[in-house]
Formats: C-alpha cells, sequence, structure tokens
C-alpha cells in the first residue's frame, strides 16, 4: 500500500463499483473492502490495487490511523455495515458515508458513527455530485 492518503470503499454490488470506477477516473486513490478472495478478485478485474481485507468476525482493523482520507460503505447488511462503523470510526477523522439501499437503520448508523447517509440510486455520478456540492456548501463556496 502507499503512503498516500486513500478513499476506503465497501464495494459488494454493481452500483459500487460504477462508483469505484468514477473515483478512480477523477484521478482519486481508491482502496477497497473485502472480506472474501471472490470479492477481490472481482474488484481486481476493475482495475483496483489497493484492499483492506477484514474478516467479518475480526474485533479490530489491520489499518493505521491517518491512512484513510473518507470511506464509502454501500449498505449489503446492516450487521456488516455496523460492524465496520465500529471499526473504522476510531481509525478514520475525515468522514463516513453509508450509502443506504435496503433500507438500513439511519439512527444506528449515525450512531455509530456515519457522517452522512444517502439513498441509493443506479446512478453512481449522482453520489459524487451530492458529494461535491456538500463540500462546496461546507466551504462557503
Amino acid at each position: 500500500m502507499s503512503d498516500t492518503r486513500m478513499t476506503l470503499v465497501y464495494a459488494p454490488n454493481e452500483t459500487a463499483r460504477q462508483f469505484l470506477r468514477l473515483l478512480m477516473s477523477k484521478g482519486i486513490p481508491v482502496a477497497a473492502v473485502v472480506n472474501s478472495g471472490r470479492q477481490k478478485r472481482v474488484l481486481e478485474g476493475f482495475g483496483i490495487n489497493n484492499f483492506v481485507r477484514l474478516d467479518t468476525k475480526a474485533t479490530d482493523c489491520p489499518l493505521q490511523q491517518g491512512w484513510i482520507e473518507d470511506v464509502y460503505l454501500f449498505d449489503d447488511s446492516t450487521p456488516l455495515t455496523c460492524r465496520y462503523l465500529r471499526l473504522f470510526r476510531p481509525l478514520v477523522t475525515g468522514r463516513i458515508i453509508v450509502v443506504m439501499q435496503n433500507g438500513g437503520i439511519p439512527g444506528l448508523y449515525r450512531y455509530l458513527g456515519a457522517d452522512r447517509l444517502f439513498h441509493a440510486t443506479d446512478h453512481p455520478s449522482e453520489l459524487v455530485v451530492a458529494e461535491e456540492e456538500k463540500m462546496k456548501e461546507e466551504a462557503g463556496c
């Protein structure tokens, strides 16, 4: 892994993988969370080279604090999303964004440290545009 701060993405479905490709096309350094060899092989096919392999039952995270800029968790399973939030929140000083696809539990995700919640669409570019608009608002532009 490089010394560059990365955007970490959990990409369990096609919408999330399209989002990863969009980030890469904008030159944003990305890493993907995987919990199986199959997930890793699929994402390698999309050109992803940096991975964080997590055992879903692990109580600690192999990431070093400061290595990750932002985290995008595409909600595939409420228990798994909660586990990732508990693992990542203490290590990530940037934002943790949860993209909810199957309802999810917004209050629980916020309690566990999610900074933003989005409802998934079939167009990942909408998520990127929404994030860019929020960042401009926060910067006062």
